[in-house]
């Protein structure tokens, strides 16, 4: 495969602020697709975080471990912009100098209150939609009953605070299991080729949406000429009536000799009416001849539209059988 063939791989070209708060920026993001068709993104991040770090924040899946089984930690805590409690795995900001080792064990402390004794990552760093975790000046604190986070445990585990320190909520089994993140996806992967798979997909829908636009409008040109059409035939035949009983109301207040004249404007009137008709209908059918040729017009370029498409869904298919081979 040519390098000339291999599309190119989105890219961001342009960002600007437009609007930034203590905690957080909003972005305007101008990228390129794969298809080099420049499109725009709004994007929000941390005004906090450091430039050069990359990672910048923990979230944890504690577990209690005993003869009985394992039991996970979750949190409950209220968050402002649902205006509602949050089931939460425990999580923070890593604080300038701290390894992750160091904020994860100091992140548990302050909302379970339990000693972290092991580490196990259970995967490489990854990106997530949702939003920064606020953080307030009395954040860095041991837990207390006028804390707005309640600890929810497995009853047979280990209880690390008193009563009013804490408030058990419900039975919690282990939560992490590997059949659930099959089930919701997460165990997929996302890599390059489905990437490209994704915008071939969206080419697809964009050019289904743009053809039923041209149909819509094609049959709307059409019903709009056969419209003018009939107005024009009715108002000439509507002009012809009234002239004919003009003359004839004419001709009756003359003398008997009249006669022929009347004839004669009759015959004259019937000639001038399918002149009228001739020229109407020459009208409509150039009409109908250009719509014609914008159609054949319109079918080369769907045509030409296809071929091209099909070019690139083979040169797609050979890239993606490229990487198989290669991997």
């Amino acid at each position: 495969i040519s390098n000339r063939s291999m599309p190119q791989l989105p890219r961001v070209v342009a960002a600007k602020v437009l609007h930034e708060t203590r905690w957080l920026r909003m972005k305007e993001l101008r990228y390129k697709d794969l298809n080099a068709i420049e499109r725009s993104y709004v994007s929000v991040e941390r005004t906090t975080r450091p430039v050069t770090a990359d990672v910048d924040a923990v979230l944890v899946l504690p577990l209690v471990r005993r003869d009985a089984g394992s039991s996970a930690v979750l949190i409950r805590q209220f968050r402002p912009p649902l205006d509602n409690w949050a089931i939460e795995l425990p999580a923070g900001l890593i604080d300038a100098g701290e390894s992750v080792e160091e904020t994860v064990t100091r992140e548990i402390k302050e909302e379970t209150g339990y000693d972290v004794t092991k580490f196990v990552s259970v995967g490489p760093p990854i990106q997530t939609p949702i939003g920064p975790v606020m953080q307030t000046p009395n954040k860095r604190r041991l837990y207390t009953e006028q804390e707005d986070i309640m600890l929810f445990r497995q009853v047979n585990a280990e209880r690390p605070f008193e009563t009013k320190k804490g408030e058990v909520m419900k039975v919690w089994g282990l939560v992490a299991r590997a059949e659930s993140a099959r089930a919701s996806g997460v165990a997929e992967t996302y890599d390059e080729r489905i990437a490209l798979l994704d915008e071939l997909l969206a080419a697809f829908v964009d050019a289904k949406e743009q053809e039923k636009k041209r149909l819509v409008n094609d049959a709307n040109k059409v019903d709009q000429s056969e419209r003018e059409g009939e107005c024009i035939r009715n108002e000439a035949m509507n002009s012809l009536g009234k002239r004919k009983h003009q003359e004839c109301d004419d001709d009756g207040e003359k003398a008997s000799g009249s006669g022929s004249r009347f004839t004669k404007i009759t015959t004259a009137m019937q000639e001038e009416s399918k002149a009228e008709r001739g020229l109407r209908q020459s009208e409509l059918e150039f009409r109908k001849f250009q719509l014609e040729v914008e159609r054949e017009e319109r079918q080369k370029d769907r045509e030409l539209a296809a071929e091209q498409a099909r070019l690139h869904h083979e040169t797609i298919l050979a890239m993606l059988g490229a990487l198989t081979k290669r991997q």
